[in-house]
């Protein structure tokens, strides 16, 4: 059924407040301070995100994905804003902003290494991809 809670399409496809987010940023949930709400957002649409690029769905990944990264970068949590950047430039690398994937890739590896992340070695294989694709 298109349109409903379980439809991803219907995440990112409203317009609105949360619209993005299936409307959670108007729900009030007790106990819980808007920043921690903001960030339960963000996860969320990086799930979104994430399961577009995994569909093949790149140009759909990115709105979702650029929503998550400002969030956790505003939000200061490097831990869960490192992998955000990679998975971000590896949208960008497929839908042909590669000069913006590799900013973004780079980004990525700096946090990615400053955590000691397992990421890393990905990170560092996707600018590998992009130096082939990229002049210096």
């Amino acid at each position: 059924m298109r349109g409903d809670a379980t439809d991803p399409d219907a995440w990112t496809s409203g317009s609105g407040r949360g619209a993005a987010t299936g409307g959670l940023e108007e729900e009030r949930v007790p106990g819980l301070c808007p920043d921690l709400l903001a960030l339960y957002q963000a996860v969320a649409a990086q799930h979104v995100g994430n399961d577009h690029a995994a569909l093949g769905r790149w140009q759909r990944a990115e709105g979702p994905l650029r929503s998550a990264l400002a969030a956790f970068e505003s939000s200061a949590m490097p831990a869960w804003s490192g992998p955000a950047p990679l998975e971000l430039g590896i949208v960008l690398r497929h839908v042909g902003k590669l000069a913006e994937a590799r900013t973004a890739v780079r980004a990525a590896l700096a946090t990615l290494t400053e955590h000691r992340s397992p990421r890393q070695a990905e990170a560092r294989a996707e600018l590998r991809v992009l130096d082939t694709l990229l002049p210096s």
